[in-house]
């Protein structure tokens, strides 16, 4: 802050000023009353001009004193508003009020539960006995779990029935359920630990070797055909001429890698069978066998193409049945000829992108019934059920 000193001259001269004009009247007035002179006139002009001069200065300087003296207040400067630059105006559905920005969050979405794995109950096998026409057994495997139930119809797989689940072994131990043609509503349990035979409603081990499956021949109880588990071995296939007591060889000579995934006997002829091998390398994997161990492999369709192990046979005329490449039906109504060069084959159906199993055949009312599993790109198997040897097919879905 600035401070201004009035010089003492002027400041004194400044207060006797006014002083020297009131005499100076006073003079005049106690004089005569003759006009002043020209000269006395100059002088009170003077003096006159010369006050109002200082009374102009000290005002100013008066004024600057004060001026200076007042402390101005301190302001807050509010800060100049950034307007943002004009943009398109954004369409907001959700909501037609706009908030003020808020401060970027990372989403957390929830964790979707999962969904449990659809369950369904899968057909494995389909078994017949010529001592009830009407009746079928189906062995059914619960996916995903390793369960396994026995079911039954009576009206050739239009309705089913629950028969039993209850095994002699552990799920994961059971490799196949036969049935018994013999006796109705008795079977065969192969397991890997040995051969069961269900009777009267409990289990007996007839046999304490291993089987993979069995084979068993109508009208011929203690005959009973047996595959070894799945793996290399010398004699695949053996026979029990005793209901499974004991066994004898008979596959010293069959053509495998790793042993056989199904056998059947044909129902025209006891003395002779068919075998799949389990695949392992190109070429055929069927096999003809006889009752004294001799085995040849049979061509199959398509320049000898891998067929499924699913196997059936036509009991009346000896006709093969067996799937190519996954979805193509093929028979040969001469696969039992001693030429194998002169057997040949003949395409039944084509799925096209379904997926086909083929689980077995019987008898119904006269006609040959055929059973296979379709499946379509990745839904579960479902039954079905051909009465003209495979040309139609009918769904058969066994209730859950």
């Amino acid at each position: 802050m600035k401070i201004f000193i009035i010089g003492s001259i002027q400041y004194r001269l400044f207060m006797l000023l006014p002083f020297l004009i009131f005499l100076l009247a006073c003079g005049l007035v106690l004089q005569t009353p003759t006009p002043p002179t020209p000269q006395a006139e100059a002088t009170i002009g003077a003096l006159m001009i010369e006050n109002a001069r200082l009374t102009n200065q000290l005002a100013t300087i008066e004024t600057q004193v004060q001026l200076a003296s007042i402390q101005a207040p301190t302001a807050t400067l509010e800060p100049t508003p950034t307007f943002p630059s004009p943009t398109t105006t954004p369409i907001f559905t959700a909501s037609p009020t706009m908030t003020p920005p808020q401060p970027t969050a990372t989403v957390v979405f929830p964790t979707a539960t999962p969904t449990p794995p659809q369950k369904m109950w899968i057909v494995q096998s389909i078994m017949f006995t010529p001592k009830l026409p009407n009746r079928l057994y189906a062995l059914q495997r619960h996916y995903p779990d390793l369960e396994y139930r026995l079911m039954f119809s009576d009206d050739i797989g239009q309705s089913w029935q629950f028969l039993l689940n209850n095994f002699p072994v552990e799920f994961d131990c059971l490799n196949d359920i036969t049935l018994d043609y013999n006796v109705p509503n008795t079977f065969y349990a192969s397991t890997c630990q040995g051969l069961y035979h269900w009777s009267s409603n409990s289990w007996t081990l007839v046999s304490s070797h291993p089987m993979g499956t069995v084979a068993l021949v109508s009208e011929k109880p203690q005959t009973v055909w047996g595959a070894e588990p799945f793996g290399p071995t010398e004699v695949p296939i053996i026979r029990s001429d005793n209901g499974g007591g004991t066994w004898t060889p008979v596959s010293r000579y069959l053509n495998h890698t790793n042993g056989i995934s199904n056998v059947l006997v044909d129902p025209s002829d006891n003395e002779r069978l068919y075998a799949v091998v389990w695949p392992e390398y190109a070429d055929s994997y069927l096999r003809r066998g006889s009752a004294n161990g001799q085995w040849t492999d049979l061509p199959t369709p398509l320049s000898n193409s891998p067929i499924g192990d699913g196997l059936a046979i036509d009991g009346d005329t000896g006709t093969v049945y067996v799937i190519i490449e996954s979805h193509q039906l093929w028979s040969s109504s001469n696969a039992n000829s001693a030429n194998i060069n002169s057997v040949q084959w003949k395409l039944v159906s084509d799925f096209n992108d379904q997926q086909a199993e083929l689980l077995g055949a019987g008898w119904h009312q006269g006609e040959l019934a055929l059973f296979i599993n379709l499946k379509e790109n990745e839904k579960f198997p479902v039954l079905h059920r051909s009465l003209d040897r495979g040309h139609v097919w009918s769904p058969l879905p066994i209730s859950q």
